[in-house]
């Protein structure tokens, strides 16, 4: 539960100094600022308030790290075109999701525990790219997942990805979920 905590804020701080420089502020915001004003937004939500409140310098230090590595990540992917906390339609008995981070045509996930990537984690990714596809909202032509915790990654071209793990075309494999979580014989 702990490493969850460190992750969000982490990835708040990443997210609040992303914001800074594309509105290219003249002065870079400091490591404690950002994890000071990621905690303070964090604090405002029912969910994190007593949880972050109670991280510990060490734990405030693992969390500047990982932003830093993420950091330093999605500046080397960066493209110019970066969404954070992208936005996708729900669709049937799916509500509205939101992403992590899309650069250029690239739909990341950012997954930050002691552990390799599961195929969930790619599950994931392939409902938003459904739900995209039936919104419209971006132009997703790949797909990736980042962990700074361990220091790796995967990104591979959502084609590819759907043959792979269905044998069907993106098209056909969107339609196919997208006719089951809409169906009115789906089964809880």
């Amino acid at each position: 539960m702990r490493h969850a905590i460190i992750n969000e804020v982490a990835f708040r701080a990443f997210a609040l100094g992303a914001k800074a420089k594309a509105a290219e502020r003249p002065d870079p915001i400091s490591d404690s600022r950002l994890l000071s004003t990621a905690i303070s937004e964090l604090s405002d939500d029912q969910f994190w308030a007593s949880k972050v409140s109670s991280l510990d310098q060490d734990e405030r230090s693992q969390a500047n790290e990982l932003r830093q590595r993420l950091t330093i990540f999605f500046d080397d992917k960066d493209s110019g075109d970066l969404v954070l906390f992208p936005e996708f339609r729900g669709c049937g008995l799916l509500d509205a999701c939101v992403g992590d981070v899309i650069v250029g045509n690239t739909l990341y996930e950012v997954k930050a525990g002691g552990r390799f990537f599961r195929s969930i984690d790619l599950r994931q990714l392939l409902i938003y790219s459904m739900l995209n596809w039936r919104g419209g909202n971006y132009s997703i032509k790949s797909l990736g997942m980042f962990n700074p915790r361990i220091g790796i990654y995967y990104e591979e071209e959502l084609g590819e990805i759907c043959q792979e793990v269905s044998g069907r075309s993106s098209i056909e494999l969107f339609t196919e979920i997208s006719q089951i979580v809409s169906g009115s014989d789906f089964s809880r």
